[in-house]
Order: C-alpha cells, then sequence, then structure tokens
C-alpha cells in the first residue's frame, strides 16, 4: 500500500475507530464548520474568506488546503492536489461564489464539498490507492470517466422496488463490462475506489440536505432542489452496496481458482 503524506489524512488517533465512529466524527466538524460559516452570515450571502477560516479552525490537525471560486457555478468540486512526482500533498475545493462572496442559497454546496474533505481526511486508506491507482494511470482508461459520470453518478427513475433492483442489475453489467479483461489486483482497487466515490457521495448529498432543512427552518433562502433526496435519487447507497457485492464475487472466484490450482498440483504428484 503506498503512504499517505499527513497533508491529507488525519493522525491514527482521530482516524481511528469503526467507520460508523469516522461518520459521526464527520458529522461533527461538519457541522462546526457549518456554524462558523454563518457566524457572520446576513440575509443573502457569506464572505469567502469566513468560509476558508471556518474550515481552518475547526480542523483539529494542520492541513494542506486550497479553496477557490467557480464564478456563477452551481455545483463545486473537490480535487487532489500532486506534487511533481505525482504524489497526493493536498487537497482543493472550488465552490460557488461571486467576487468574494458565497450566497447562503450555495452555502450547502459549499458544505457538500466540505464533507468531501473531511471524508476523505478520515480514511486515508482510500488516498493510498488514489495515489496508487493514479501512479498507475488507471484513472487515464478512457471508459473510466464515463461509467462514474454515466453510470454511477446518474440520476435514476424509478417507482417500485422492482424497479431499482432492474437498475442496479443494469449498472452492474456495466461495472462488470468495465472490469473484463484487467488483473484480479486491478479488479479490486477499482470496485473499492468506485465504492468509496459512492459511500463519500451518499454522506455529502445526506449532510447537505440536513443542513438546508437547518437553513430553511431558519428562513434563510435555498434551492428547492437541495430540499430532495437526493442521495437516494441517485442511489448512491445501493450502488455502493453492489459494489461491494462483485468485489466479494472478484475474491471468491479468486479463492476458488486458487483452491483448484492446489487440487490439480497435489493430483499431479508423483
Amino acid at each position: 500500500m503506498y503512504s499517505v503524506n499527513p497533508a491529507v489524512k488525519f493522525s491514527y488517533e482521530m482516524a481511528k475507530g469503526s467507520q460508523k465512529q469516522r461518520d459521526l466524527g464527520l458529522r461533527i466538524l461538519t457541522d462546526e464548520v457549518f456554524n462558523r460559516s454563518m457566524a457572520s452570515a446576513n440575509e443573502e450571502y457569506i464572505y469567502l474568506k469566513d468560509y476558508k477560516k471556518a474550515i481552518k479552525d475547526t480542523l483539529p490537525e494542520k492541513k494542506r488546503l486550497m479553496v477557490t471560486g467557480i464564478r456563477g457555478v452551481y455545483e463545486g468540486a473537490r480535487k487532489f492536489l500532486y506534487n511533481k512526482a505525482d504524489e497526493i500533498v493536498g487537497q482543493m475545493l472550488q465552490v460557488p461564489k461571486y467576487s468574494e462572496i458565497i450566497r447562503v442559497e450555495d452555502v450547502p454546496t459549499c458544505i457538500h464539498e466540505v464533507v468531501h474533505f473531511l471524508d476523505t481526511l478520515l480514511n486515508p486508506k482510500t488516498t493510498a490507492r488514489a495515489t496508487k491507482m493514479y501512479k498507475k494511470k488507471m484513472y487515464d482508461d478512457k471508459k473510466f470517466k464515463p461509467l462514474l459520470e454515466n453510470s454511477l453518478y446518474h440520476k435514476e427513475v424509478f417507482d417500485t422496488v422492482q424497479e431499482k433492483q432492474e437498475i442496479i442489475e443494469h449498472r452492474k453489467k456495466q461495472v462488470e463490462k468495465f472490469l473484463e479483461g484487467k488483473s484480479v489486483e486491478d479488479k479490486i482497487d477499482i470496485i473499492q475506489d468506485l465504492r468509496f466515490d459512492m459511500q463519500t457521495e451518499y454522506k455529502a448529498f445526506s449532510n447537505e440536505r440536513r443542513i438546508v432543512n437547518r437553513m430553511y427552518d431558519l428562513g434563510y433562502e435555498v434551492y428547492p432542489q437541495d430540499l430532495k433526496n437526493r442521495a437516494g435519487e441517485y442511489m448512491f447507497k445501493e450502488k455502493a452496496e453492489m459494489l461491494k457485492n462483485i468485489g466479494l464475487d472478484i475474491i471468491s472466484k479468486e479463492r476458488k481458482n486458487y483452491a483448484e490450482c492446489i487440487r490439480q498440483a497435489k493430483n499431479n504428484q508423483p
């Protein structure tokens, strides 16, 4: 496993514990960033500098983070920062802003990206895997981005449980098609990477929606679409479980193949 720069992970004391415990810590830190960000807000906006300071003051440990604005764009982004050796050395958040202000209705998007940032700090194994895949140029596969953006990051349309099952089966076939011809090691790395993507999106949208409801109750302007259960619309939780099962199937088949090789080797002994 590749090592992870301390600038992009929490110390063991911060990141230890079960996934449930880390997710609770994620929620607590997210709420603190929100509360600090809104401390100096008016009815229309907060300052970008206050958002940056809120994150910095919330972090229990110093980390490398760059925060930039995307003028007039509704969606934000969270990206890794790399050095010349293709090592991950920090993170960058891109958030919607106008001049040096963030409109209050865009605050939930800013919180969404903070969740990704914090979730990465709390799950260093995922960053180690991302470093490995980046160095092996696995993200350069021309079919990787379409699989992620057009299949897994796809807003689904369904009315019944059966329709949801059919969607998952369709997405499963798309993932399995993409994995064809790859080594078992690469298959597992890809599955785990995609699974974390689905899990962190579920957490980001769920926390964002929780914050939106708080803001709505307090009388702030919010985007109507932010009040919807978008984590459910994209079926992130179900897709994460689907990817987990694909990974388990790969491991199970590999173990059976290994056992069969051992059996044949023993039978061929004189």
